[in-house]
């Protein structure tokens, strides 16, 4: 097996994860603010706006975004929105998705209860289904 080489995957993985990693040491984006703050979609919809001007950015050939947040509820005060090129505006977006994963990831109860969760719900489906059939004969 030949020695691993980092793909461009790879790179702009790490580059996200950099960018995140941002976000948490020099803006206090902590995953603590995340859930406490942000707990509405503000992420998503603040990742949204950034692929959004990316997108727009490049259908109109600019280099830079030149007006306030594009469509999508931005969730914060319009000089927060600080998009740069398109490509870094894309990395922001996904670091943003990453951080509403991790978000939504915290507030998921624990895999073994998500088990017995769905396990009742299979069984109050199945109860449901054969109360309907019963009712309908």
């Amino acid at each position: 097996m030949s020695e691993s080489k980092n793909t461009p995957t790879e790179g702009v993985i790490a580059e996200i994860a950099a960018e995140r990693r941002r976000q948490v040491e020099d803006l206090d984006w902590t995953p603590e603010h995340d859930d406490d703050e942000h707990a509405e979609g503000e992420l998503a919809f603040a990742a949204a706006n950034y692929a959004a001007a990316s997108g727009a950015m490049t259908r109109l050939g600019a280099t830079e975004w030149a007006t306030t947040p594009p469509y999508l509820n931005w969730p914060w005060a319009e000089d927060c929105f600080k998009p740069g090129s398109p490509r870094r505006s894309l990395v922001k977006a996904a670091a943003l998705i990453v951080a509403e994963i991790e978000r939504i990831d915290r507030a998921t109860p624990d895999e073994e209860f998500r088990r017995m969760w769905e396990q009742d719900r299979r069984e109050a489906n199945e109860k449901a289904a054969a109360l309907s059939k019963a009712e309908a004969r």
